[in-house]
C-alpha cells in the first residue's frame, strides 16, 4: 500500500508541479503586458468567482475525496457535478460583472475573467471526484490539460498580436469540456437535493470558511489600492508551484486513507505524510528568498516591490502543507466541522493582520499570509484535544 501510495504521490505531484509552472509561466506573462492595476482587477475577479462558487457548491471539492467510503459513490458525484454546474456559472457571471462594473475594466477582460471561474470550478470539482475514486491518473491528466491549454493558447496569442488574457480564456473554455463532458458520460441516478445538501452541511461549512482566506487579495485592493493588489497577486501566484505539494497530500493521502480505513481499520499513512510535510516544508521555506529573487528578475521592475510578499506566500504554503495532513485526518474521521471551526478561527486572526498591516503597514503585509498559516495550524492542533477551549464553546453553542 505504501509503495503504491508513494508512486501515486510521485506522478500526482509532478503532474500537479508541472501544471503549476505552466499556469504560472501564463500569469507572468498576462502581468507584464496587464500592468498592476488591471492584473490586479484580473486577481480579484478570480477571488471573487472563486468564493461564490464555493459558496453554492455545497463542499463539493472536499466531499469528492472520500468518495470511497460513501454508499452511493457515483450517486452523488452526479449530484455534486449538477450542483457545481449552477454554482460555476453564477460565479463566472458575478466576477464578469465585478471586473467590468466595479473595477471599470474592459468588457473583454470581465469576460475572459468570467470564463476562467467558471473553468476552475468545474475542473477542480472533476479532479476531486476522479481522485475520490481512485482514479489518480486520470485526475492528474485533467490537471495537466486545464493548464495546459490556457498557457499554450496564451503562446499562440503572442504569436498572433491578440491580447495575452483573451488567449488564456480561449484556453480555460477548451480545458472546461473533458470536465463536463465525463460527468454527463458517466452519468448516475443522482441522490436528492435534499439528501445532497443535509449530508455536506459540514463539508460545505469547512470549504466556505476555507475561502476566508481569499479575501486578502479583496482587502488590500480596497485599503491599499490597484498596484498593492496587483503585487500581492502576482505574489500568490508566483508561489502556486509550491502550493503542490499541500494540494497533493490532501488529494492523495486522503483517498488512500479513506479506503484504509475501510478495509483494515486503520490509516497509518498519515501519521507518516505529517513528516514528509514537515521535512518538505522545511526545505521550501529555505529556497523561498532565492525563488523570490528569480521571479522579480523575470517579471521586471515594475514588480520588484513585490520581493517579500513572493517570501511570505511561498513560506506560508510550506506551513499549510503541515496543516493539510491533519486536516485530512479530520475528514477520515468525518469531522469536517472540527475543521472549520480551526480554519475560521486561524483565518480570522490572520485576515485581521492583513487589514491593519494594508491600512497602517504596508511594508508588512508579506508577514499576513504567513501568521494565518500558524494560526490555522496551531487551531488545528489544539483542537485534536477534545478539551481545547475553542472545541469546548463550539460544541456549547452547535450541540455538536
Amino acid at each position: 500500500m505504501s509503495q503504491r501510495l508513494l508512486a501515486i504521490f510521485s506522478y500526482r505531484v509532478a503532474a500537479r508541479g508541472i501544471a503549476a509552472i505552466l499556469q504560472a509561466v501564463s500569469f507572468v506573462i498576462l502581468a507584464r503586458q496587464l500592468g498592476t492595476d488591471a492584473f490586479g482587477a484580473l486577481a480579484v475577479g478570480v477571488t471573487v468567482g472563486a468564493i461564490v462558487a464555493t459558496f453554492m457548491g455545497l463542499g463539493g471539492g472536499t466531499r469528492a475525496l472520500r468518495l470511497g467510503l460513501e454508499t452511493q459513490p457515483k450517486g452523488v458525484a452526479t449530484a455534486l457535478f449538477i450542483a457545481q454546474c449552477l454554482a460555476a456559472f453564477t460565479a463566472a457571471t458575478i466576477s464578469c460583472v465585478v471586473v467590468t462594473g466595479l473595477l471599470s475594466q474592459a468588457w473583454w477582460l470581465g469576460v475572459a475573467v468570467g470564463i476562467v471561474v467558471l473553468s476552475d470550478a468545474l475542473c477542480g470539482l472533476e479532479q476531486a471526484v476522479l481522485a475520490g475514486l481512485l482514479k489518480p491518473l486520470a485526475s492528474a491528466g485533467l490537471l495537466l490539460f486545464q493548464r495546459t491549454a490556457p498557457f499554450t493558447c496564451v503562446i499562440l496569442a503572442h504569436f498572433a498580436n491578440v491580447p495575452a488574457i483573451l488567449g488564456y480564456g480561449a484556453g480555460a473554455a477548451i480545458a472546461v469540456v473533458p470536465a463536463v463532458v465525463r460527468p454527463i458520460r458517466d452519468w448516475h441516478n443522482p441522490i436528492t437535493l435534499r439528501d445532497l445538501i443535509l449530508s455536506s452541511r459540514g463539508y460545505w461549512l469547512s470549504k466556505v470558511v476555507e475561502t476566508l482566506a481569499m479575501l486578502d487579495i479583496v482587502v488590500v485592493r480596497m485599503l491599499a489600492g490597484g498596484v498593492a493588489a496587483g503585487l500581492y497577486g502576482i505574489a500568490n501566484r508566483v508561489a502556486n508551484p509550491f502550493h503542490i505539494i499541500t494540494t497533493s497530500i490532501l488529494s492523495i493521502i486522503t483517498p488512500a486513507a479513506a479506503q484504509a480505513q475501510r478495509r483494515e481499520g486503520k490509516a497509518d499513512i498519515l501519521g507518516r505524510s505529517t513528516t514528509i510535510a514537515v521535512i518538505c516544508g522545511a526545505l521550501v521555506s529555505v529556497c523561498s528568498p532565492l525563488a523570490a529573487e528569480i521571479a522579480v528578475r523575470v517579471l521586471g521592475a515594475e514588480y520588484a516591490a513585490a520581493k517579500q510578499m513572493i517570501v511570505g506566500f511561498i513560506v506560508a504554503v510550506a506551513i499549510s502543507g503541515v496543516s493539510q495532513t491533519i486536516i485530512a485526518r479530520y475528514l477520515i474521521e468525518g469531522k469536517p466541522l472540527l475543521v472549520a471551526l480551526s480554519l475560521a478561527l486561524g483565518m480570522g486572526i490572520g485576515l485581521l493582520i492583513i487589514v491593519l498591516a494594508a491600512v497602517h503597514w504596508t511594508m508588512w503585509l508579506w508577514v499576513g499570509p504567513i501568521l494565518m498559516q500558524l494560526a490555522i495550524l496551531g487551531f488545528l492542533v489544539v483542537n485534536r484535544r477534545p478539551v481545547s477551549w475553542p472545541r469546548r464553546l463550539f460544541a456549547r453553542a452547535s450541540g455538536y
